[in-house]
């Protein structure tokens, strides 16, 4: 699978942007995959720890142009694990643009709102990696339609538009400010329910007050729309383990080589010798899998071998 990524050098760091763009074409190869493989809604915000699914890649082309260091990659995935990104990836996110919807919106007040904003997303499983390239081709003063032109063409999954009044009056020595606060929710596919809240808070100046009161409004945004809207698909299984009984194998190192790939490839997360003998070897293992699925993975390593369950405990024979 082809992938294509680039870097700006910054400050002469040559080496720094050579990572860079090369880990932006192995995520552009994942991405073209998800997409050759599944629905747009199903396509996940991919990182680095996707990386664990190719196999293998060889760079294609490769050239530094005006301060800028560009990839081109061929990436082998690892069609059989991918499939299972949800068990596999410890902490699956959401990719999000935003803007906001009212432009008398002071401009102090809003650069303090966004880097609030970039804050607090990525703790609620929140991406703001497309956001930079977003307003570089989105200006403040483009219209509605060109926003959201470019967050279809975007490989963002979430449009945030912010709309945030706030009401601000003195209080002897304080100020005090009533933020109402309302989030508009788009797909590429459908427009989700609108949040909307009211928070107030006091402080030594209106800005001091005024980000207090955001920074309540959008936990209590961001706490909603996870439990409700857009919930979490960060991994929730719960790790058990089981017993893996072989049969019929050559030889311990064999059974330690399967179990490494087991372990590698994050089927199990570990396992340790519980009985031996020349006619059978019992391994605890420990798995967010069920033991039908880590059976079936299992096989993927070996073929030549027939799996049977049994209450906890799977039974490996070799053929």
């Amino acid at each position: 699978m082809k992938g294509v990524g680039r870097a700006v050098i910054v400050n002469d760091d040559l080496k720094t942007a050579e990572i860079s763009a090369k880990n932006s074409a192995l995520i552009d190869a994942l991405y073209n995959y998800f997409v050759l493989n599944h629905s747009e809604e199903d396509i996940p915000d991919i990182n680095e720890e996707f990386f664990k699914f190719i196999k293998k890649y060889t760079v294609l082309s490769r050239k530094v142009d005006n301060f800028t260091v560009y990839y081109e990659i061929n990436a082998t995935i690892d069609e059989v694990a991918i499939t299972d990104a949800n068990y596999l990836i410890n902490n699956i996110t959401h990719s999000v643009i935003y803007i906001f919807e009212n432009e008398d919106l002071d401009s102090n007040l809003k650069t303090k709102i966004k880097e609030q904003i970039n804050q607090i997303l990525p703790q609620y499983n929140f991406s703001i990696k497309y956001q930079e390239d977003f307003e570089i081709l989105t200006p403040d003063n483009s219209n509605f339609e060109d926003k959201l032109s470019n967050f279809g063409n975007s490989k963002a999954k979430y449009f945030f538009i912010f709309n945030v009044s706030p009401e601000c009056s003195p209080i002897d020595k304080d100020y005090f400010c009533r933020l109402t606060t309302t989030v508009k929710i788009y797909t590429k596919k459908e427009t989700l329910p609108t949040i909307k809240t009211v928070t107030s808070s006091l402080g030594k100046t209106e800005l001091d007050a005024a980000l207090d009161a955001f920074k309540k409004a959008s936990e209590n945004i961001l706490k909603y729309i996870t439990a409700n809207i857009i919930k979490s698909e960060a991994n929730k299984a719960t790790e058990k383990s089981y017993n893996a009984t072989f049969i019929n194998f050559k030889t311990i190192s064999n059974l330690n080589k399967l179990l490494n790939f087991l372990k590698e490839k994050g089927f199990i997360s570990n396992y340790t010798l519980k009985s031996y003998s020349m006619s059978q070897a019992t391994f605890e293992v420990t798995t967010k899998f069920s033991q039908e699925k880590l059976s079936e993975k299992i096989v993927t390593y070996d073929n030549k071998i027939s799996i049977e369950t049994e209450n906890d405990e799977i039974i490996i024979t070799f053929l």
